[in-house]
């Protein structure tokens, strides 16, 4: 992003943080209900770059329609090797027996800072054992969890495969039972946010959340440490959630702190 443009998006904010933000929700890879505007990670990593994302948490899109993400998971991680910027986030099945050795090999990849479940379309409850032991068992090696609440707006969902989204109370109750478990939830509206209180180590992105001045509208429910930088690129436009950032109302810190600090603290970037 040029730095007139900057400029001009972001109040006189000082242009750097838009320079130096780190995305915690992007994926790469086919979407079979939709054409997405990024396929691969050649593609992907210009783009952010273009966009000023310093560094991205990126997983593998199709891992959602697939039984055993392990395939899509090595690809990804195997590629993101030649993209310093890329930080590959495996996804895992519960429901698959060998998820624990797929845990395992993971956190021994060192750009794997933190592992993904797509509960509601692998057919996993929140109150389910399965989950519980996959979640301790990332905490275990030190990796946070992300659990998107959808993959995209429920609208868009094809008339044969209506999957609903995942409920953010569970997922809070969860994450207050099991404080030891770093837990971010990815592609909550603004509404579900504001529907639970964030114990201290669950935390949101802003992708989904729209409102008139986001940032400081999440942060006076959540705490500004609990609310990170998320585009989930490619479904959306980037540009969307940095113009979130761009025009907050808040101060430059917590600006940084969404922007980047955040999960630079959470995920060692």
């Amino acid at each position: 992003m040029e730095k007139s443009t900057i400029e001009r998006n972001s109040g006189g904010m000082c242009a750097d943080t838009l320079r130096t933000l780190i995305d915690v929700n992007c994926g790469v890879g086919n979407w079979p209900f939709r054409p997405l505007p990024v396929i691969d990670l050649i593609a992907l990593s210009a783009h952010l770059e273009a966009e000023g994302i310093e560094s991205a948490l990126v997983s593998p899109i199709e891992a959602a329609l697939l039984e055993d993400p392990y395939d899509a998971n090595r690809r990804l991680i195997d590629g993101a090797r030649g993209f310093p910027g890329i930080f590959p986030v495996p996804v895992i099945n519960p429901r698959v027996r060998r998820w624990r050795s797929e845990i395992e090999e993971a956190a021994a990849e060192p750009k794997v800072r933190a592992v993904k479940v797509h509960l509601n379309y692998h057919d996993v409850s929140v109150t389910d054992g399965a989950f519980e032991e996959v979640a301790l068992c990332v905490a275990e090696r030190g990796l946070p969890l992300l659990v998107p609440l959808r993959m995209e707006d429920e609208r868009f969902h094809h008339v044969m495969m209506q999957v609903p989204p995942v409920p953010i109370g569970e997922v809070c109750t969860f994450a207050e039972a099991h404080p030891d478990c770093s837990v971010v939830c990815l592609n909550a509206y603004r509404n579900e946010i504001h529907s639970v209180e964030f114990p201290p180590n669950l935390s949101s992105d802003i992708a989904f959340a729209e409102r008139n001045l986001t940032l400081s509208d999440l942060t006076a429910h959540t705490g500004v440490e609990r609310v990170m930088f998320g585009s989930n690129t490619p479904f959306f436009v980037t540009r969307a959630a940095i113009m979130k950032v761009a025009h907050a109302t808040v101060c430059d810190d917590d600006r940084a702190s969404v922007a980047r600090e955040n999960a630079r603290a959470m995920f060692g970037l």
